[in-house]
């Protein structure tokens, strides 16, 4: 939501919050239908259909909050990880992309199916099938992540360094006292703010035509695409006999990519103009890795309309499901399988069957227009005082608002663009992040399989107990192809195996995230105490090359104060920062690999994959009660596991598995992930005032009471960590380039077994705890003193980084348990009859009936900010709520 508390916009107040977001949606369906009888044993269901559905993201867009400012300031809180994108920066209004960035869909979808069943003899025939066009329409500002075609300058340390201060120029410039007490980032944040840093600028141009001509800055990006689905299957239910029926089906279903009526979708290609396929290219890039060579190749954004082709992936033509059941009620009248049987009380069912999902028009419509070309993000990451854009920038050269002007450098684009477009060559402004659909890419496959026993117990009471399974493939992923190629293998060991023994040295055991060794020995007697890795003598060109000079390589590696600092603030080992850590050696002049990011042509380049995969197996046992005295009850109590690559809905963008090469190291819990679900409805109606006549009936009968309990276990939780610029971003080098908007599920590792359990713990102040003999205040933070532990202090402490070389998986969604649940709902109803024909029901509906207070879990479980750790700030439910209802019926 974009706000307005400045009075900046016609017709609001200073001091007031205007909400300026406006989120108009429209729709229709009609439904023409047909149903007919076209022989006593065959009917025919025909049906027709329009939906139109049409929304609109409407805000204020980002004007600059002052004249002459070249864009809007996007002032970054202090205490966020070094980026501006926040609603809560001191401004007049937000100009957070997230939140005002404009968009429009009008979709409209026409469908004819046609449905047939048909009964001979002992079989229930059932055939059909369904066609559909679907017209898409989409205009948009942005490109998904933190640019839209509004110029902003963040005012945020992003990429500043501040370690060009003193009179030698390599010192810190963060007070050693801000370090210790680990508010580096609030201190940088504080920096930028008072000082007007500009820590990036950035805007988005739109283009058309088949020559993509630029567009007037604020003019939005547009797609037109159609859409066909066609389906058919056929259905037998087979009575072989009265006790035994089995059932039989096979469907199959095709639905064509999306047809933009310009060609305007962009394509990933080579230098040779030749599709990118995601598995073939990081499969060409680990292997040159392993070799000891790089591969990161010119990479360049074409649209479907100049390549000549019609679609953007290649059509899905696979989607045959197969489908069987089968129900047997067994009859036993005598002996133990009578009593445990019966006749006829008991239903055996089992069965499996195959489904295909349908492409979200998200991947469809929105993706295809995320690649440079018809969007084309222009950033400058690296803002100079001299009115350019730099590789790097320090605190003595970075532009400010202000003193250097209030226009912030920032590349201009060509009026056209060539086809294909290769970015940051030949002159051509470095993309933002961008993202493109792989060649590959098709929808999901599910194969489910279940099996349950029913049991009647009575005339009134039976139960069920069953298992289910369902195995999901071609899930949807984003891949960033810029990941760290951390299997790089130089001099005989790998770079992730030098990282790890690096850290070791260095870092190890980690307690509470911090660096134990540097905080110890000091900077200068852990870095002496670190042995020299293979890896980087021979990629930094070995003693006496222009890096390394006279020591080892190693050695001036970690005496760099932009890789080592002497407060610590910037430690690219103890940070667990790999990505930056691989651009600082990219960038060295010894370096021996040349060119190995991709980072040189966009900020980030992802690809739209169905890579993904995840598995759920469940135990259920389920008990019905019919008018047992009154009472009808259902309980059900389920028992499962969720685990996955990732949940990410198709909708979402800029999440990343942990290790692309690697997919189990992100398998794990998803993050719907519950071991126990337990739920009871019941309903109870007194039957001794059944039948009553006159006053006594009205008033006494009638009457129902309807509570309703669910229980759960906890989520996957996990205990996260800065690192640096981002989070969850680099620990495993996932985002070769930290000035992306990207992140991965990545979680703190315990250092012995965690056994703190997860239950809400009351008059909880939090407390001092000397971690390496540095003191760090753990959950103090706390007014309400309610933690998720009793001793938060030895529960941080407990917890390190996830390490690369180290580990091979960081917790998946979370390694650790939130906090169990439960709550109650009810409903109290009358009815009462004033005649044969009319009536009326009241009804006083409850939430939380029992104003139950459930804590949520932590909003804050980080080891970056400890004196926040496992404070509990929320509640799951809200207070007690009724709701007083009254229906007629005539």
């Amino acid at each position: 939501n974009q706000v307005d508390v400045g009075g900046s916009f016609p017709g609001d107040t200073l001091g007031s919050y205007v909400s300026k977001a406006p989120r108009p949606q429209l729709g229709e369906l009609w439904v023409v239908g047909l149903t007919s009888t076209l022989s006593p044993r065959l009917t025919n269901d025909l049906r027709m259909s329009y939906l139109w559905n049409w929304w609109q993201w409407s805000t204020q867009q980002d004007p600059p909050q002052l004249p002459g400012l070249g864009g809007a300031l996007e002032i970054a809180p202090a205490g966020t990880a070094g980026s501006a994108e926040s609603t809560g920066a001191l401004i007049p209004y937000n100009v957070n992309n997230q939140n005002t960035r404009q968009r429009v869909w009008d979709g409209q979808d026409k469908m004819l199916r046609d449905d047939l069943t048909w009964v001979k003899g002992n079989h229930l025939f059932q055939f059909g099938g369904q066609v559909q066009k679907n017209f898409n329409y989409h205009n948009r500002s942005d490109n998904g992540s933190t640019i839209n075609n509004q110029v902003v300058y963040q005012i945020a340390s992003q990429n500043i360094s501040f370690n060009a201060c003193g009179v030698s120029g390599t010192a810190t410039c963060i007070p050693a006292a801000v370090a210790t007490a680990g508010l580096s980032s609030t201190y940088t944040n504080l920096a930028s703010s008072v000082f007007g840093l500009v820590g990036l600028s950035q805007v988005i141009y739109s283009r058309k035509g088949s020559s993509l001509a630029i567009q007037p800055i604020g003019t939005q990006a547009e797609e037109s695409s159609t859409i066909k689905y066609y389906s058919g299957y056929f259905a037998d239910t087979w009575r072989l006999k009265p006790s035994l029926t089995v059932n039989l089906g096979l469907s199959y279903m095709y639905e064509t990519p999306p047809v933009e009526k310009n060609g305007a979708q962009v394509e990933l290609v080579d230098a040779s103009g030749a599709l990118v396929h995601t598995d073939k290219f990081l499969a060409a890039r680990k292997a040159a890795a392993l070799a000891g060579q790089a591969y990161a190749p010119v990479l360049g954004f074409e649209t479907t309309g100049n390549l000549h082709i019609n679609y953007p992936y290649t059509p899905f033509k696979g989607g045959i499901s197969p489908r069987v059941a089968l129900a047997w009620s067994p009859n036993y009248r005598s002996g133990l399988l009578g009593k445990l049987v019966g006749e006829g009380k008991t239903v055996l069912r089992g069965g499996f069957g195959r489904s295909f999902g349908r492409i979200n028009g998200v991947n469809q419509v929105l993706v295809p227009l995320l690649g440079p070309g018809l969007l084309q993000p222009v950033t400058c990451g690296f803002t100079l005082s001299n009115g350019t854009c730099g590789t790097s920038n320090t605190l003595g050269n970075v532009f400010r608002i202000g003193p250097d002007g209030l226009v912030a450098p920032l590349q201009s684009p060509s009026a056209t663009l060539p086809q294909p477009f290769f970015p940051g060559v030949g002159g051509q402004a470095v993309a933002g992040d961008s993202t493109v659909l792989d060649p590959d890419y098709k929808p999901e496959k599910v194969d489910t399989w279940d099996f349950t026993i029913q049991r009647q117990i009575s005339r009134k009471l039976s139960f069920e107990a069953g298992y289910m399974g369902k195995r999901s493939r071609n899930i949807f992923e984003e891949i960033n192809l810029d990941a760290v190629p951390y299997m790089m293998t130089l001099g005989g060991q790998t770079f992730a195996n030098a990282y790890a023994k690096v850290w070791t040295a260095l870092c190890f055991p980690g307690n509470g995230g911090r660096c134990s060794q540097f905080d110890i020995l000091g900077r200068a007697a852990a870095i002496a105490a670190v042995p020299n890795q293979p890896f980087f003598e021979a990629a930094l060109g070995g003693t006496g090359s222009s890096f390394c000079g006279a020591t080892s390589c190693t050695q001036a590696l970690l005496n760099n104060t932009s890789v080592i600092n002497s407060t610590g603030s910037t430690n690219l080992f103890g940070q667990t920062r790999v990505s930056d850590l691989w651009a600082f050696l990219n960038g060295r002049s010894s370096w021996a690999l040349g060119k190995t990011m991709l980072s040189s042509q966009a900020t980030a380049i992802n690809t739209t994959t169905s890579l993904g995969y995840s598995n759920y197996h469940a135990a259920f046992l389920t008990l019905k009660m019919s008018d047992w005295h009154g009472l009808t009850s259902i309980s059900n109590f389920t028992w499962s596991k969720a685990l996955g690559t990732g949940q990410i809905g198709q909708y979402n963008s800029s999440n990343q598995w942990l290790d692309i090469w690697n997919p189990r190291a992100s398998y794990g819990p998803q993050i719907f992930d519950l071991k126990y679900i337990f739920t009871s409805g019941w309903s109870y109606r007194p039957p001794f005032f059944k039948g009553e006549h006159g006053w006594k009936g009205k008033l006494l009968d009638g009457w129902s009471v309807s509570p309703f309990l669910t229980a759960q276990s906890g989520f996957p939780i996990g205990i996260g960590y800065s690192e640096s610029a981002c989070s969850a971003c680099q620990g495993f080098g996932e985002m070769g380039n930290t000035a992306s908007s990207g992140s991965a599920f990545e979680s703190a590792l315990p250092i012995s077994p965690f056994t703190a359990g997860h239950s809400a713990h009351t008059a909880v102040p939090g407390s001092v705890i000397a971690i390496n003999g540095v003191n760090v205040s753990v959950g103090t933070n706390n007014s309400s003193q309610l933690n998720i532990f009793s001793d938060p202090a030895s529960v941080l402490a407990n917890f390190r980084r996830c390490v690369l070389g180290i580990d091979t998986s960081c917790g998946s969604v979370g390694n650790l348990r939130g906090l169990n649940r439960w709550n109650v709902d009810a409903t109290i109803a009358k009815d009462i009859k004033f005649t044969e024909r009319v009536g009326a029901t009241f009804t006083v509906q409850f939430t939380n009936v029992f104003n139950h207070n459930q804590p949520s879990d932590p909003g804050s479980l980080t080891l970056t900010t400890p004196a926040n750790f496992g404070r509990i700030t929320s509640s799951v439910f809200a207070a007690r709520q009724m709701e007083i209802g009254a229906r007629i019926h005539f």
